[in-house]
């Protein structure tokens, strides 16, 4: 049973690998603002942050490790990996500092021992440091190895819990058979006991019997006869009696075993009910782990479609926006050359020239009022969208080659 359990727990952990040398994890950097009242950046922004690790080698502090710049927070809430080869009690300092062109601003600065810990602090202007040391390779594979060790730990409790169960019961059982063994050696001793008083006792009365017979056969043979008849009675109320108390010695010992067998029995049943419930939760946390694993799998499939679906829509609108852009300098172009051709052109009328110059105007109108492109993030959302670009592009199109024909 425990090489099963051993065999379950080794694949249960072949997904976390431990890293030789030990890495840190940087959770969350919060920054205050400068003590003087001043603003972080030129344009009175917030901090350009970016994190630098140094470590101490032969008395000399080296960096291992510089993070890409935070633009414009006060908050990082993204994880930063420090990717530096880094053993046990090593001393290494984070520096945290304000990136600009010119010179760099100290954010503040904090010495760290490496050691498998967790924690949260604060230095200088850095309000909030939280960080993760750890010799696992990822936050994941630590927290996986976390809840293998107290899954570990819950199994070594319900071994021991059924072993103290299975233990408890073969006691009562040894004691029973015990008590059973003794009760029946003392009531063979007892039974022994009085037999061979008994004996005595007839074997003595006997004696005296016969040697009163023998004294006085002839004188007192009637008296005899009587008096052995009345002896005789009394003995047989003595074993009357005799056999009264060994049936109720009897009874009350059966009572006695009859009471600790159903004890045993109903200590058996609590225990394997006990079980069968143990092994039905086990069950359902397993059907439940797989139906979670089933439907996240799902999930992200369609997430992926809706990614490729959400990606080729926007080119499509790009396309678009691109030609209605194309078509509206040609519109353009046709309303200056009708403007500029003089008070009596040399194709159009008057009348027409008027025309031509409403339709434009109208059609300008329209091109302004062209739905916009911002789009949510749902499929049937953005195909509306689509439709309703393409048809006032075509309308548009068809408009102005009308117009740029005449």
């Amino acid at each position: 049973m425990r090489f099963v359990l051993f065999y379950i727990t080794l694949l249960f952990c072949s997904g976390t690998i431990l890293a030789e040398s030990y890495q840190i994890f940087i959770t969350k950097i919060k920054v205050s603002a400068k003590n003087n009242g001043k603003y972080w950046d030129t344009f009175k922004g917030a901090p350009d942050i970016q994190v630098i690790i140094s470590k101490k080698h032969n008395d000399q502090w080296k960096k291992v490790f510089v993070s890409k710049v935070f633009t414009n927070h006060h908050i990082v809430d993204e994880q930063v990996l420090i990717s530096a080869s880094l053993e046990e009690n090593d001393e290494v300092i984070i520096n945290v500092v304000d990136r600009d062109f010119r010179r760099n601003d100290n954010i503040g600065s904090q010495m760290l021992t490496v050691k498998e810990s967790e924690k949260t602090i604060n230095f200088s202007m850095v309000e909030e440091l939280r960080y993760v040391i750890t010799k696992h390779s990822s936050l994941e594979d630590k927290k996986k190895a976390i809840e293998n060790k107290e899954w570990q730990e819950l199994q070594k409790q319900k071994e021991a819990s059924q072993q103290q169960k299975i233990d408890e019961r073969e006691k009562w059982r040894a004691q029973l058979q015990k008590e059973r063994k003794k009760f029946s050696d003392e009531l063979q001793e007892q039974k022994q006991r009085m037999m061979e008083e008994t004996q005595a006792e007839i074997a003595t009365q006997k004696e005296h019997a016969k040697k009163v017979m023998e004294e006085q056969q002839q004188t007192f043979a009637a008296a005899w006869e009587k008096k052995r008849e009345l002896h005789q009675k009394e003995m047989q109320k003595l074993h009357e009696k005799m056999r009264e108390k060994i049936a109720k010695e009897e009874e009350q010992k059966q009572k006695q075993l009859t009471d600790l067998s159903g004890k045993v029995e109903k200590m058996s049943n609590e225990f394997a009910n006990k079980s069968l419930l143990q092994k039905k939760k086990m069950e359902l946390l397993k059907k439940k782990n797989e139906d979670w694993n089933e439907k996240n799998s799902t999930l992200k499939n369609k997430i992926e479609e809706q990614e490729k679906t959400l990606k080729t829509l926007q080119e499509t609108i790009n396309k678009h926006k691109k030609l209605l852009e194309e078509l509206r300098l040609k519109v353009e172009k046709v309303q200056k050359q009708a403007m500029f051709q003089g008070p009596r052109p040399k194709k159009l009328n008057p009348q027409q020239m008027a025309r031509a110059i409403r339709a434009i105007e109208l059609l300008l109108s329209r091109a302004e009022n062209t739905p916009s492109l911002d789009i949510e993030s749902t499929k049937e959302s953005v195909i509306f969208a689509i439709k309703s670009f393409t048809k006032k592009y075509k309308e548009l199109e068809k408009v102005a080659k009308l117009y740029a024909q005449k």
